[in-house]
């Protein structure tokens, strides 16, 4: 809490919206942020996704209707609320899962459990390299489903894998192997998000990411409840490899060239 707190008074010191209020700044470096950063272009062109026009927002009841009309938003949404359905295991019951079922002490199983998170940081790097990639190359809407459908075909292999595996180690292994395709899906997802939204992807990317803290907020009461129910955990483990699987067809419903209004329409 003391760090979020601190975090949250450097952010409100530093952060600016437009380089001209960052007077801390070089006059050097704030005529290169304004000589290079990106203008706003036709929507019909693969350009204008990372530059949203001014002043096209439209009005709050618009875009709702919009979102709420838009599959490609309920798409992000199902296939987010999985993503954190998985991830937020690692950070909650994964840790304990280790202990209970190896019989390990508190320190063995924190070191088994931290290197998933190592390889999901591996996994955000890897797949925003990729996208970015294959983006450049002019494979726009392949750019985001192709990262994301592998990662969750990783995580979905993971986390069965972890679930059977006979050592702590390989459970690790494989549970990494897990939250390194959980986080190749983060990059293609809020690129999305910029992508249908435009000048409004704060909004659209705010209600992928509630979604998102849904699946988080469920995971840490599926896994207690579904032992307690069944007396074993493999129960979760299945449903959450079976989320993972129907994200990937969600992907195949998302439509990242498609503008929020075009898709609602």
């Amino acid at each position: 809490m003391v760090i979020g707190f601190a975090w949250a008074i450097v952010w409100f010191l530093f952060f600016r919206d437009d380089p001209k209020d960052a007077h801390w700044l070089s006059d050097t470096e704030r005529e290169f942020i304004f000589a290079n950063r990106q203008h706003s272009t036709s929507p019909t062109t693969e350009s204008s996704i990372h530059s949203p026009t001014r002043g096209s927002q439209q009005q709050p009841s618009s875009l709702h209707r919009a979102l709420f009309r838009s599959r490609t938003v309920w798409a992000l949404c199902g296939q987010y609320f999985a993503s954190n359905f998985v991830f937020f295991f690692g950070l909650t019951w994964f840790f304990p899962e280790l202990k209970a079922r190896y019989g390990l002490t508190g320190l063995e199983a924190s070191l088994f459990a931290a290197v998933p998170m190592i390889f999901g940081a591996l996994g955000n790097w890897t797949s925003g390299w990729w996208v970015d990639r294959m983006f450049s190359a002019g494979r726009w809407q392949v750019s985001r489903r192709l990262p994301a459908m592998i990662g969750f075909l990783l995580a979905s292999a993971g986390i069965l894998g972890s679930a059977y595996a006979a050592t702590p180690l390989t459970s690790s292994f494989w549970f990494s192997l897990c939250i390194f395709g959980s986080d190749m899906t983060l990059s293609p997802s809020w690129s999305t998000c910029v992508d249908i939204g435009k000048s409004n992807a704060g909004v659209v990317s705010g209600t992928m990411n509630m979604a998102g803290n849904f699946g988080s907020f469920l995971t840490a009461l599926a896994f207690p409840y579904l032992l307690v129910w069944t007396g074993s955990s493999m129960p979760f483990f299945f449903i959450a490899a079976a989320m993972n699987i129907v994200s990937i067809g969600l992907w195949i419903l998302i439509e990242p060239t498609v503008a929020l209004t075009e898709n609602a329409s």
